[in-house]
């Protein structure tokens, strides 16, 4: 068992360092690094190439998630700590690839694979939330720092297990974490809002 599991960790690990969105735009012609945001996630890839790419690589992303948590599953179906275990390193390929000498995204697709793969009602209402904070103020960033955090209290809520709460608050203090940067620039009052591309223009760092 432990052999296992360790090896669905690793295959998670290196499936979810897959550069999607660097690939994407490197199709293109565009160096996703140095555009933008500079960040290799669906928002950048969207003001890069497109929204037709940036689903792409959103679904792609949230199935980097997904794909070792629903395998997890299947191999330990009465240990939903090993699901999410799964999802969480895939997230942590995505957002320290060793495709890319350890860079990579914040990984927030990738961890609603993993909510998803988890619970089709907990990832309804995180992707809600996110949606919600999204369209009020169009902060992309906002909306990853509070549909994330809305896991943990829908676990709790739910009264899930215990150890799956306390995954669910990993996840949402690694996404805090990771957007430490946006937060203070949110607080400052220069955090870019989502545009379209056309709007775009070379925009300082973002983050998103």
């Amino acid at each position: 068992m432990t052999s296992t599991f360790l090896l669905v960790l690793l295959g998670a690990y290196i499936f979810g360092g897959i550069p999607i969105g660097v690939l994407v735009c490197r199709a293109h012609g565009v160096d996703l690094f140095n555009f933008g945001s500079g960040n290799i996630g669906a928002t950048n890839v969207y003001r890069a190439v497109g929204g037709r790419w940036a689903a792409v690589v959103f679904l792609g992303d949230v199935l980097k998630g997904l794909g070792p948590t629903l395998v997890a599953r299947a191999l330990f179906p009465s240990e939903e700590v090993f699901w999410m275990a799964a999802g969480a390193v895939a997230a942590t390929g995505h957002c320290f690839s060793p495709f890319l000498r350890f860079r990579g995204g914040k990984g927030v697709a990738c961890l609603l694979g993993m909510v998803l793969g988890v619970s089709l009602f907990i990832s309804a209402c995180t992707l809600g939330m996110f949606l919600v904070v999204f369209a009020a103020t169009r902060y992309v960033s906002l909306g990853s720092l509070i549909g994330v955090p809305t896991a943990p209290i829908v676990s709790l809520v739910t009264h899930q297990k215990p150890a799956v709460t306390v995954m669910f608050t990993a996840v949402a203090i690694l996404t805090i974490v990771l957007h430490r940067k946006n937060i203070k620039r949110l607080l400052n009052g220069t955090e870019p809002k989502f545009r379209k591309p056309k709007d775009d223009s070379q925009e300082l760092k973002s983050g998103a």
